[in-house]
């Protein structure tokens, strides 16, 4: 039982980690786009 348990954890943690991943390629693309829009303007 504490075998499940833990791989349990550990999957939380996986998911917790992918979910921040796409998040933080979702703001690194976000930027990245911002900055092309100001050396554009700029």
């Amino acid at each position: 039982a504490q075998m499940t348990q833990s791989l349990s954890l550990n999957c939380s943690k996986v998911i917790k980690l992918l979910k921040v991943d796409k998040f933080g390629i979702l703001v690194t693309g976000y930027l990245t786009k911002l900055r092309h829009a100001m050396n554009l303007n700029g």
